[in-house]
């Protein structure tokens, strides 16, 4: 992907002897020394701790080690090439890896051969030729990684345990850390808008997090926190003797001892680097209610998501207090800040000022209206536009250079589902996204998908939308997408796990409410406000419901900060029922629904549901607006009963290019022919068959009606009954069982009626016989499968009565394959009834789809264009 979108996939080609230079002295023993903690930094062990031993030291068991490898993703290997595959393998019950984890745990020592690792550096942004941008990842042997994964879990557990780690800090825990620091920050600069107050806030950037912690600082951390002896002397000895060597193009390096810093790779480091920093983190908590802003009755002061810190003054006096003592923890724990890489920002009155803060000796950078910090992923600021222009531009570049690529059409349309659009997802869901921008690359997607599907513009694009296994291509309308991301993250927001975020969620809806009702709201009232409704005191201002003006500036009532320009939880009407809500000049969409409402009552276990039924909610919509139509959705009403139809969208597998061009638009019923002409009036409106002079040229008379294609009619149904019958005659057979008479294309025997059904199977010994019939109908619509099903039953019922006289059990049934590819679903009974292997059944019920739509092709284009498309077999 990334020569086709002619990106650069940029290996180091900075000279080795510069790189090992540079990590000697990242990696060298600092003269760090332990020291007592400034007074800004509280005491952990304010209280007598419970005794967690029982849980955090218990011998190590193969169960835990199983439970952990089967957690473990089959990532990069270190130097001995040992994958978490080729260990699952090896020792499935995890027995030997438990003894040799066991001794390890027990004698408080790893192996020397864990401590070496091997240093690729994946490029970050900016200069190439600069070192630091380049983030050093450690590749261990997976055996090593493993056991540091265990000795994480029950570091982690003891931390969870004591309450050590602050509520504040997201990073690497059970939290969805970065929507709900996003949340916070964005709602603290709403208010001081809103109420024309003061507020200052610092985002903050630690030169190489990961790098520059002392291993005598993170020890002495663990130490004063109280980690069980055996747990501090284990984690000690893997950071001791450790060395690598760094990938460059020139090979490896020499042999580096690292003396500090933790691992970035290793699944130890983490938590070991959160508790690190926690000493850091209280410092600045500990002023929450001197300096902090407060939010609802909650005072907020520091957030942290691993690194990456946001400290929240209510003025710039307390600011500058927050700064001098987070620098002065930092500094004492060995951290260094990066005042390039910090920014400030102050806000009074409605304005920004140009106040400028001191940290450890520098001055980090001071924004204005207007100037965004990207925090966690989402640009955050004073008025500033979270809408990703930047990103939308690359995806439609990027778009481009798939479209002139040599990939395959289904390739194209799964590099856009997995490749492209994705990279919104995160900013949909955590920031103010416009729908204007999502709208134009929607239809941007929609031309160049429809073009690789080789459909006219002017048809359905519902198909683009549907499933891959529905005959789609399995994308999400953008700016669907973030509606149902707008609703999500406000519902998440109102019942968080972390009360803090969950009371000012509720506390912002409760006052965006108030504001518009002029009165305190009851549950029902902001139930009624996040439908977005446009009853009563909630009537719509200037033709946008009145939710509209505080969604403008942070959400639904300022809980969801994406959701912008009229898009709150009434807009699932607009997934529901086929999007005839009222539309607005901007794209916003006013509609009032209770699915939203009814999913933010619920609580609880509803969260994990409510996205699954946004996206189900649009999944039935999508196709139900194309079955509704009459010449584009008939053959779809067929097509997606059965993934076995539609095999061929996500790899294209026995499935000509040929066949591809055709099979899409003939399914939209959008193929040229006489019959099929969109007419403008003019004179020349004949809509006779050019080849049999029939009244109408539609599809269905060509691939099915049409006499003169009459040995190609043949062909394509004998594809499908050969194969039909080849796998009859390969069934295994059960004992020594007699086998069975199959004709084919042949009268029954002792029947007059001159019949000669497709397939018959005639068991003397059990009395029974098994008629079968292939039938290629069109598809239109579902019943044309059934009646052609049943015409067949109804054709050989007085066979089937003669058999019985004779005292034959007698079954009469029909394979029936659409001519453009439709599996009925009713052929798997058949196909069980006559003992085919399940796992053949689901090949052979692709190969007999792909023939089908094969054949019809050929008979189209020889209509079409008078020349002979196949080989007569």
């Amino acid at each position: 992907m990334q020569r086709v979108l002619g990106e650069t996939s940029p290996y180091c080609q900075i000279d080795g002897n510069v790189l090992t230079e540079h990590f000697k002295k990242v990696y060298a023993k600092s003269d760090f020394s332990v020291s007592d903690a400034p007074a800004a930094v509280p005491d952990f062990a304010a209280t007598t701790p419970p005794d967690v031993s029982e849980e955090v030291l218990p011998p190590i068991t193969p169960s835990e080690v199983q439970q952990r490898l089967q957690k473990a993703s089959n990532t990069a290997p270190g130097s001995d090439g040992v994958t978490y595959s080729d260990l699952r393998r090896e020792d499935p019950g995890c027995h030997v890896l438990a003894k040799i984890f066991s001794r390890c745990w027990n004698e408080r020592k790893t192996q020397v051969q864990w401590k070496i690792s091997t240093t690729v550096l994946i490029h970050k942004k900016r200069d190439v030729s600069d070192v630091t941008n380049w983030r050093p990842l450690a590749l261990s042997s997976t055996i090593s990684n493993l056991f540091a994964a265990i000795v994480a879990d029950r570091t982690s557990l003891w931390a969870e345990r004591l309450n050590l780690l602050s509520p504040e800090q997201k990073g690497f825990r059970t939290f969805e850390g970065c929507y709900e620091h996003n949340f916070i920050v964005q709602t603290a600069i709403d208010d001081a808008r809103r109420r024309g107050g003061q507020a200052c806030f610092a985002w903050l950037d630690l030169a190489n997090a990961f790098g520059s912690v002392p291993h005598a600082h993170l020890l002495g951390v663990l130490s004063r926190m109280g980690l069980p002896e055996q747990l501090h002397q284990l984690i000690a000895d893997m950071y001791n003797g450790c060395s690598t060597r760094v990938r460059t193009s020139d090979g490896l390096t020499e042999e580096i001892e690292i003396q500090a810093r933790v691992k970035q790779g290793c699944p130890l480091s983490p938590i070991v680097f959160n508790l690190a920093l926690e000493p850091v983190l209280r410092a600045a908590t500990s002023l929450r209610n001197e300096c902090g802003i407060p939010l609802s009755g909650v005072s907020v002061s520091a957030l942290a998501y691993a690194d990456d810190i946001v400290l929240l003054a209510r003025d710039s006096e307390a600011m500058q207090t927050l700064l001098n003592v987070v620098g002065e923890a930092a500094t004492w724990a060995g951290l260094t800040f990066k005042p390039s890489k910090c920014a400030t920002l102050h806000i009074r009155r409605r304005q920004t000022l140009g106040s400028v803060f001191a940290l450890q000796g520098g001055e980090p950078a001071v924004l204005g209206a207007g100037d965004a910090y990207l925090h966690l992923g989402v640009p955050t600021g004073y008025k500033v536009s979270q809408t990703p222009t930047d990103a939308i531009a690359a995806i439609r570049r990027d778009l481009q250079h798939l479209d002139a690529s040599l990939l395959a059409p289904w390739q194209k349309t799964d590099a856009v589902r997995v490749f492209l659009l994705p990279r919104l997802d995160f900013v949909m869901r955590g920031g103010a996204v416009r729908k204007g921008p999502l709208y134009a690359l929607d239809k941007a997607v929609k031309a160049a998908v429809k073009s690789w599907l080789f459909l006219p513009q002017r048809a359905s694009t519902e198909q683009l939308y549907l499933a891959l296994g529905e005959g789609g291509c399995g994308l999400t309308p953008l700016a669907d997408a973030a509606v149902i991301s707008t609703i999500v993250h406000g519902f998440r927001m109102l019942h968080c796990d972390d009360a803090t975020v969950r009371d000012i969620a509720w506390a912002t809806l409760s006052t965006a409410a108030r504001r518009r009702l002029g009165r305190e709201p009851s549950r029902p009232d902001l139930a009624t406000y996040l439908s977005g409704s446009t009853e009563g005191h909630l009537v719509e201002v200037n033709g946008r419901p009145a939710i509209a003006d505080d969604a403008e500036h942070g959400g639904i009532g300022g809980v969801t900060q994406p959701a912008t320009e009229g898009a709150a939880p009434g807009t699932t009407r607009h997934l529901e029922d086929g999007g005839d809500g009222p539309q607005h000049d901007d794209g916003s969409v006013g509609r009032t629904a209770n699915t939203g409402v009814e999913h933010v009552r619920m609580g609880g276990g509803a969260k994990r549901l409510l996205s699954r039924t946004l996206r189900e909610c649009l999944r039935q919509r999508l196709p139900n607006l194309l079955l509704r139509k009459p010449d584009q959705g008939k053959v779809f009403e067929c097509t997606r009963e059965s993934t076995a139809s539609n095999h061929f969208m996500a790899g294209g597998k026995y499935t000509r290019f040929a066949d591809w061009r055709f099979i899409h638009r003939a399914r939209l019923g959008g193929v040229p022919l006489n019959g099929c002409r969109r007419f403008d009036g003019r004179a020349n409106n004949n809509k006779a068959c050019r080849r049999c002079g029939h009244n109408n040229e539609t599809l269905p008379h060509v691939i099915n009606a049409s006499m003169v294609h009459s040995a190609a009619l043949q062909y394509r149904h004998n594809a499908v009954l050969n194969r039909l019958a080849a796998a009859v005659a390969g069934r295994p057979r059960r004992g020594n069982t007699a086998v069975p008479d199959i004709r084919i294309n042949q009268a029954v025997i002792g029947d007059s009626s001159g019949l000669r059904p497709d397939l018959v199977i005639t068991d003397e010994a059990a009395k029974t016989v098994t008629i079968v019939d292939v039938t290629i109908p069109f598809e239109n619509r579902r019943i044309a499968l059934d009646n052609a099903r049943q015409l067949k039953r109804i054709k050989y019922a007085d066979v089937a009565r003669g058999l019985a006289a004779r005292g034959f059990s007698v079954t009469v049934d029909a394979l029936v394959v659409g001519s453009l590819g439709a599996w009925d679903r009713q052929n798997d009974a058949v196909l069980r009834h006559l003992g085919i292997a399940s796992r053949y059944c689901q090949l052979m019920r692709r190969l007999m789809v792909s023939d089908t739509i094969k054949w019809s092709r050929d008979i189209y284009m020889e209509h079409i264009t008078g020349y002979r498309q196949y080989v007569s077999p």
